[in-house]
């Protein structure tokens, strides 16, 4: 057989490709078919209890009953017997109730609806059900007390007459005078100057001085004038002034008088009742307590219930006396100002004082200048200069004629820590430009220092820069500062001992703020929270005890044993 040509014999054709790209299969979706939503489900009625026969009711015990049927039934209600049903059963619910259910043996009334609006809806809704209501929720709830307006002024007592009877307003008709300050100051003038108190200061501070002071004329004037002594401070004092005239034992008198009950009034009854809400923690509210309140009235016969002071008033009594407090705080802690009240009257420097002006002629001792008040000097000069915009363009003008940077000049104020020594080195750095500022212009020259009283100025300044050091020494934000007190009170003494032999001109000022720093430290050692803070500090530890004070190192170490 002959065998075909290639051109019989017609090949396959290859399979034709698509020139177009593939696409992926989609993926399968896995997500279930929404199933039909189901039917609304009715709510659950609750099973209605079977309608009680009504018996008959007699008109008169109708009527007997209309008050007690006035009142609407709540709550509390559900657990209290009828009045028919027999002593020892248990209490049936309310023939009139909406529903129950019962949940071992409990029966919870349906709440009547309420007729107030409807609840914010930014307020979540309590869950739908059974509400147990507590007793402190609802119109059970005491209302809120009135905020403090701390814009007021502190209203002073007007009981208070064994204060204002011995205390008149003082010549320049806005502090107030001691009287028996000024009786002493008469008889002699020579002696120190009765002291003044700003309208502002508390009772607790004038009458502090007064039994401090004048512990005999002050009794025996409320004495004579027939004025009860009720303040619970003044009391010991008292106390153990009259068991001195009365010729008995003094052992234990401030003991035994504090533990006696005082005179009643009502000054003595609200302040013990704040005594006792602040020891024991009790909650201002407590006062409110209907129980309470008849306990009080109880025990004594002629109290009325309008004699009983509210939380309001309690709770403005608890502020006076705090007010007190950080008053007489205020006045044990003035270092700085008991320095400062040595050398200037801080009066000028309060907001609104008149303008201070230098009186007698220039001095040449040192002694002359502190009596010119340098200080108070310098503060109206600043104030001037201050206190137009032209002065202060000129002030600038004079620093740049003397190559000084343009620095403004600082004042003080009576509220701020150092702001005395810091008016001072400001004006002490620019004393070539504030003479010549004040020489220059003719109605302030009369504010001009004198070579002397530039010299008492800095020695003002070196005796302020003690405290002030230390301030800023106790005043860290992220570091413990309370072990560095009573280290701090005996380096201060120290440098202020070292400024008496060196400038022995300013040592009576001095001493003035030793004196007052004795005292405070004296204070402070009895309080265990400072020495335990410096025991705990790996940089003190004992060491100071046992290089200052080597008497006690025994009795600080029996306080840590102690107290751990």
């Amino acid at each position: 057989m002959s065998r075909r040509t290639n051109a019989d014999e017609q090949p396959p054709r290859p399979a034709r490709q698509s020139q177009r790209p593939r696409r992926a299969p989609a993926p399968r979706d896995k997500t279930p078919s929404p199933q039909p939503a189901a039917p609304p489900r009715a709510p659950r009625r609750r099973r209605q209890p079977a309608p009680q026969p009504v018996p008959p009711v007699d008109p008169d015990e109708e009527r007997a009953r209309a008050p007690a049927a006035g009142r609407v039934r709540d709550v509390f209600d559900a657990d209290e017997p009828e009045p028919d049903a027999p002593v020892g059963d248990a209490a049936a619910p309310p023939a009139d109730s909406a529903g129950e259910d019962h949940d071992d043996g409990e029966f919870f009334p349906e709440p009547a609806p309420s007729t107030s609006p409807s609840p914010s809806p930014d307020r979540a809704s309590p869950p739908h059900g059974r509400r147990r209501h507590s007793p402190r929720a609802g119109p059970h709830a005491s209302p809120s007390p009135p905020r403090r307006d701390r814009t007021t002024a502190r209203a002073r007592s007007t009981k208070a007459n064994d204060i204002w009877t011995f205390y008149q307003t003082a010549a320049d008709g806005v502090k107030r005078d001691c009287v028996f300050c000024k009786q002493h100051h008469s008889a002699n003038p020579q002696g120190k100057e009765p002291k003044s108190f700003a309208p502002s200061t508390s009772t607790g501070v004038l009458r502090r001085h007064l039994f401090e002071r004048h512990l005999e004329a002050w009794v025996q004037g409320c004495d004579r004038l027939r004025i009860p002594i009720t303040a619970t401070e003044a009391l010991p004092h008292v106390e153990a002034y009259r068991g001195k005239q009365n010729g008995s034992s003094n052992n234990g008198s401030a003991t035994d008088s504090a533990k006696k009950s005082p005179p009643f009034s009502h000054e003595a009854f609200v302040d013990a009742i704040v005594e006792w809400i602040v020891s024991d923690d009790q909650s201002i509210n407590v006062i409110e307590n209907e129980k309470l309140r008849n306990i009080f009235l109880m025990l004594r016969s002629e109290l009325k219930d309008s004699d009983i002071p509210h939380r309001t008033k309690i709770r403005k009594r608890v502020m006076e006396i705090w007010d007190d407090h950080l008053d007489h705080l205020q006045d044990e802690m003035a270092i700085t100002d008991t320095v400062l009240s040595a050398i200037t009257n801080m009066d000028f420097a309060a907001a609104g004082a008149d303008d201070f002006v230098p009186g007698g002629a220039e001095p040449r001792t040192f002694l002359d200048a502190i009596a010119r008040d340098p200080i108070a000097t310098v503060r109206t000069s600043v104030r001037v200069i201050r206190a137009s915009s032209l002065r202060r363009q000129y002030f600038s003008e004079v620093l740049r004629a003397l190559h000084l940077r343009d620095l403004q000049l600082l004042r003080d104020v009576d509220t701020r820590w150092s702001s005395t020594l810091i008016m001072i080195d400001r004006a002490v750095l620019l004393q070539e430009a504030i003479d010549k500022f004040l020489t220059e212009t003719q109605d302030l020259k009369k504010y001009k220092l004198s070579k002397t009283e530039w010299e008492a100025l800095k020695a003002f300044q070196r005796i302020l820069s003690v405290p002030h050091a230390f301030q800023q020494r106790l005043s860290a934000e992220t570091t413990p500062t309370l072990g560095h007190a009573l280290p701090a009170f005996e380096a201060m003494i120290s440098q202020w001992e070292k400024q008496q032999t060196r400038h022995p001109e300013t040592a009576d000022i001095v001493q003035q703020g030793i004196d007052k720093l004795d005292d405070y430290r004296e204070r402070v050692e009895d309080v265990p929270a400072y020495i335990l803070s410096m025991l705990i500090n790996p940089a003190i530890k004992l060491n100071w005890f046992e290089r200052y004070r080597p008497e006690k190192t025994q009795s600080v170490k029996n306080l840590f044993l102690r107290e751990v």
